[in-house]
């Protein structure tokens, strides 16, 4: 299995330093959820994150619901 394939199952967000092409193609071969620069709107970042961490919330309430179903 190769590194790509593995960060492809995890949820990135990529801030880069500067929006050089050789920056940009590396940080898109990471495969991220979002990306941006150093320099640009913070805002954007929190609300990105912010939804990531109410998906991850939501997929470990329906796992808690579905591997208790099956304990009855």
């Amino acid at each position: 299995m190769s590194i790509q394939h593995l960060f492809g199952l995890i949820r990135i967000i990529i801030i880069l330093p500067d929006r050089e092409d050789e920056s940009v193609k590396i940080g898109y071969k990471l495969q991220p959820r979002f990306l941006t620069y150093v320099n640009g709107d913070i805002s954007e970042v929190h609300a990105i994150l912010r939804k990531l961490l109410e998906l991850s919330a939501s997929n470990e309430r329906i796992s808690g619901e579905h591997s208790s179903a099956g304990n009855g």
